[in-house]
């Protein structure tokens, strides 16, 4: 069974969200361009997000108390806050894919156990972000910019995979596997006095 981080989820809801307010400007043609046509492969791809991340929604529930609430909300309002005005950028899309992957790895280096993540999760991570990566490199893109270049997407690429090889090695080794021994707590002997 696998341990998924609760913060990667509440990303993925943070994403598809985020996606939604795009796709609604894109159907209303608040963006001259003639891809108007993503708004279908928009709702499709969010559509399968919220059915695909039903199976995971019991994870949110460690968001109960109020603390961690609050900070989720936090999470939420700067995630979006630097979408809305870094959206444009390559670096945002390199740090927003590095910093969900690394919530993973922090959260199973802190849990152990095994790590890694379900192929279909990651799949959907991938899938997700395909018409992002269309978007940005066409020279029609929805934002009137010069697309990304090929060593931009090169480097998200090279990311994603250095981040999902750590991943792959924590479902292999153990999610603390990069922990030196000597600094893993040992277990507490109850009985020796």
């Amino acid at each position: 069974m696998f341990r998924i981080s609760q913060w990667l989820i509440l990303q993925m809801y943070a994403f598809i969200f985020f996606l939604c307010k795009l796709y609604i400007k894109l159907a209303l043609r608040y963006f001259d361009t003639e891809l108007g046509y993503l708004i279908y492969i928009g709702i499709l791809n969010i559509g399968i997000g919220m059915i695909f991340l039903r199976k995971y929604e019991t994870i949110l529930e460690k968001f109960t108390n109020k603390w961690m609430l609050f900070m989720a909300a936090l999470f939420s309002v700067v995630y979006f806050i630097l979408a809305h005005f870094y959206i444009y950028s390559p670096f945002f899309w390199i740090v927003e894919i590095s910093i969900m992957m690394q919530l993973q790895i922090l959260h199973s280096m802190i849990n152990g156990g095994k790590g890694g993540l379900p192929i279909d999760l990651l799949g959907y991570m991938v899938f997700s972000r395909i018409p992002f990566i269309y978007i940005f490199t066409t020279t029609d893109n929805i934002f009137k910019l010069p697309p990304f270049s090929g060593q931009i997407i090169t480097l998200l690429l090279a990311v994603f995979i250095l981040l999902w090889g750590v991943i792959y090695l924590q479902s292999k080794k153990g999610g603390q596997f990069m922990i030196p021994n000597e600094l893993i707590p040992g277990f507490y002997n109850y009985y020796y006095f």
